[in-house]
């Protein structure tokens, strides 16, 4: 386990996603100071000597929500889902 990332979310081959919540102030209309709620996926890729794959790791800030959450290594592809109400 990493300290202050959940556990992993999703796992593709030799990749990893591990998410953390965090507030972040925002400024709203009329000057009023909100948190905003956001999100980051720390994305980690584990090396394989066996293929020839290095270590490597991402850190993206989604905004918070995001409900679904897929990754495909074969393609370097992420998708996320958000609903927005």
């Amino acid at each position: 386990m990493l300290v202050g990332w959940s556990a992993p979310i999703a796992v593709s081959g030799n990749v990893m996603i591990f998410s953390k919540d965090k507030s972040q102030a925002t400024l709203a209309y009329e000057g009023e100071v909100r948190p905003e709620p956001r999100q980051d996926l720390l994305v980690l890729r584990v090396p394989s000597a066996l293929r020839r794959v290095e270590a490597a790791h991402w850190v993206l800030d989604l905004p918070a929500g995001a409900s679904e959450l897929c990754v495909d290594e074969s393609q370097d592809l992420l998708i996320y889902v958000l609903y927005v109400i």
